[in-house]
């Protein structure tokens, strides 16, 4: 079943590559979209998920380095990455997906958003590009890649290291972890705001990726500001967020609920280690084992004020709460074959798997429940093709046998 799962989710990322125009570009790109229909378009966060499931695969460092570079290439000054790209506004089309209409939207990437529909940016969408080009030149050793994009891959890093110093001059704020608007993370249609576990984790990570582009590049000098700042952001991650009663980590400083997303991620990129990261893959077990398929998006229901009125009148009322999001269970699967729990690892990736191979391609958001289905509503059907939840799965699965061959007794 894992072998059918990684066919399919390899035939998602063929379906959703495009080789496509970037206004300024003297050649074609081949480039990764969200999905194949409402997001069919070149998503940064979900795009670079993507890039680390071709990665670890092994397949198709092109279509990697040519997404990263589209992503690049409409930088801002300021260091900001952009949100998305495509032929059409993010709005567009989904009116035209809803009305059946047949947009092209991977035809030339000339509407470029840099903010959402609640007008936040999304801090991940500047980190995970300096995560996946650190691993693209690590796995591929293209370091000219790193030389061609520095200055762009140095203003992300310092854009981002300017927001967690921003509130500097505010006695209340503390040093270190970004404190975000409303929406400004991958739940971008729910109200989480403040220090966020989710959106420092994967900053954490961004300066550790940026302080490794340094080092291949020959800069050591600045790499060791970059890992000393990183270590702060962790030192302060968890004074902050740790939860020493329920063993977790809150889902953000304001709020005590359990989300797997900032738990997991601080397992994966080491911000959780030793006894911690123990308690902290046993809280995320008791979950993942609670149903057929990991995880929801949280525990507990978000206030009903969180959610935006037309998100209710949608139906999507707990699109980013009670809804299942198997790339979480992927994820999950990465944290625990990185602490040698292949066990745990195999059975949330097994049961990520038996959804895939059931419904014939990787779904976005699932009905929660002993039998969770693609959510599909009077206005929203799950997206198919889900880019997210097929470049996780890859990454896992290789983390996965990495991990299952180094316990493997010696012939």
């Amino acid at each position: 079943m894992l072998a059918r799962a990684e066919e399919l989710a390899h035939q998602v990322l063929r379906r959703d590559t495009h080789l496509t125009h970037q206004p300024g570009e003297s050649r074609k790109l081949s480039v990764l979209a969200a999905g194949s229909t409402h997001f069919e378009a070149l998503w940064t966060r979900d795009a670079c998920w993507g890039c680390l499931g071709l990665l670890a695969s092994g397949r198709d460092s092109g279509t990697v380095r040519d997404t990263l570079q589209a992503i690049l290439n409409r930088q801002r000054p300021s260091g900001e990455m952009p949100r998305r790209q495509g032929n059409h506004k993010n709005t567009t089309a989904m009116i035209g997906d809803f009305l059946h209409l047949p947009l092209q939207n991977m035809k030339e990437l000339d509407q470029v958003e840099f903010r959402n529909e609640r007008d936040a940016f999304q801090y991940d969408g500047n980190a995970l590009p300096l995560i996946a080009a650190a691993e693209y030149a690590t796995r591929t050793g293209d370091v000219a890649f790193l030389e061609e994009n520095y200055l762009e891959l140095t203003r992300g890093a310092d854009w981002l290291q300017r927001q967690d110093e921003q509130f500097l001059k505010k006695p209340e704020r503390r040093l270190d972890l970004i404190d975000q608007d409303p929406s400004s993370d991958w739940k971008d249609v729910v109200g989480r705001e403040g220090v966020v576990a989710y959106t420092n984790a994967v900053t954490y990570q961004a300066h550790v990726s940026m302080a490794t582009i340094d080092r291949l590049l020959g800069h050591p000098e600045t790499a060791e500001k970059r890992e000393a700042f990183a270590a702060a952001l962790k030192e302060d991650f968890n004074q902050r967020l740790w939860d020493e009663k329920s063993g977790c980590y809150r889902d953000s400083e304001a709020d005590a609920r359990f989300s797997p997303d900032g738990n997991i991620l601080a397992v994966v990129y080491g911000l959780a280690e030793g006894p911690r990261a123990d308690r902290v893959l046993e809280s995320l077990d008791r979950v993942a084992d609670s149903g057929p398929l990991p995880f929801q998006a949280a525990a507990e229901n978000y206030p009903k004020s969180y959610v935006p009125l037309w998100l209710r009148a949608a139906g999507l009322r707990h699109y980013h709460d009670a809804f299942v999001w198997p790339w979480q269970g992927a994820a999950f699967a990465v944290a625990a074959a990185r602490q040698g729990r292949t066990d745990m690892a195999r059975e949330a990736l097994e049961k990520v798997a038996a959804a895939a191979d059931r419904d014939g391609t990787f779904f976005e958001i699932y009905t929660p429940g002993d039998e969770p289905r693609p959510v599909r509503t009077w206005a929203y059907e799950s997206e198919r093709d889900f880019l997210w939840g097929a470049g996780t799965y890859l990454w896992a699965l290789q983390e996965l046998r990495e991990a299952e061959g180094a316990q493997a007794p010696p012939r």
